[in-house]
C-alpha cells in the first residue's frame, strides 16, 4: 500500500456522517498503562500536554513543547472486537502498545542509586459520559477523504498531521478510534481497537479509577508471562 498522503481538509465532510462516528457509552471501561515514576511521572487520569511526541495521534502543534490547549491519552476500551465474539483483553492490547517497540515488557524498578526508576501501572476506569470518536478503522471515512489504512499502521509521523486536521475540523469529537499497529502486525492475534482521547474528553474521566495496579505486582506475574509469550516479548 502506498504511503499515507497529507490530509486535505477540504475533502472532510461537514457535518460528520453518523457512519463515521464511534460512540462509547457512559460507563465504558477503559484501560491504559502509565508510568508513575521515572523522569516524568504521570497520574492515572492525566492527559499529556507535552508534544508532539512519536505517538501516532498526537495533535499538538509544532514546535515540541508544553501546549496548554492540547492534550492526549491513549486508551483501550472494553468492547467486543471482530468477529464480535469476545471482549478484547485490555491488558494484552495495552502491553502490546506500550512495549512492542522496546521488545520487552518492563515491570519497573529503581534506577542508579536506588531512585528514579520507572513505575508502570495498569489502570482501569469507567467513563462518566458518552464519548464521541472519529472512526478510522471500521468506517470508510479515511478512504472517502483520500487517505488509507496507513493512518493506523504506517509511519506515525504521517498520521500526526491527520490528527491535527481532524481536531481542527471536528470540534465536537473527543478523539479518534483506531486499530493498534502492534496488534495488526500479529495476525495470530484477534483484531483490536484503541482510542486516542484529546483534551475534550477530560471531563469524561471519573474521580477515581476502578483498579490501579503496579505491573510489578506478584498477582500479575503469571498473566504477564503468558502475554509476553503471546506477544513475542521479553519480560524484565
Amino acid at each position: 500500500m502506498s504511503a499515507l498522503p497529507a490530509p486535505d481538509a477540504s475533502k472532510f465532510p461537514h457535518p460528520l456522517p453518523p457512519s463515521a462516528v464511534r460512540t462509547l457509552p457512559a460507563g465504558t471501561i477503559l484501560g491504559r498503562i502509565y508510568d508513575a515514576g521515572g523522569a516524568h511521572p504521570a497520574r492515572w487520569h492525566e492527559l499529556r500536554h507535552f508534544g508532539p511526541t512519536g505517538s501516532r495521534f498526537d495533535h499538538h502543534p509544532d514546535p515540541v513543547g508544553h501546549h496548554p490547549n492540547h492534550a492526549v491519552t491513549y486508551v483501550t476500551p472494553q468492547i467486543t472486537v471482530p468477529p464480535e465474539t469476545a471482549v478484547q483483553s485490555l491488558l494484552l492490547v495495552c502491553l502490546s502498545e506500550c512495549f512492542s517497540d522496546r521488545g520487552v515488557i518492563e515491570r519497573g524498578g529503581v534506577g542508579a542509586g536506588g531512585t528514579g526508576g520507572t513505575q508502570p501501572r495498569f489502570v482501569l476506569f469507567a467513563t462518566t459520559r458518552e464519548i464521541t470518536l472519529l472512526d478510522l478503522i471500521d468506517s470508510t471515512w479515511v478512504t472517502d477523504v483520500g487517505g488509507n489504512d496507513q493512518i493506523n499502521t504506517g509511519d506515525r509521523s504521517l498520521s500526526r498531521p491527520w490528527a491535527r486536521a481532524i481536531h481542527q475540523a471536528y470540534p465536537d469529537v473527543d478523539g479518534v478510534f483506531y486499530r493498534p499497529r502492534t496488534i495488526a502486525q500479529r495476525p495470530q492475534l484477534p483484531e483490536a481497537r484503541a482510542a486516542a482521547l484529546w483534551e475534550r474528553a477530560e471531563d469524561a474521566l471519573p474521580v477515581s479509577p476502578t483498579a490501579d495496579i503496579e505491573l510489578s505486582s506478584p498477582g500479575l506475574t503469571v498473566t504477564l508471562e503468558s502475554f509476553a509469550k503471546t506477544l513475542g516479548l521479553g519480560l524484565a
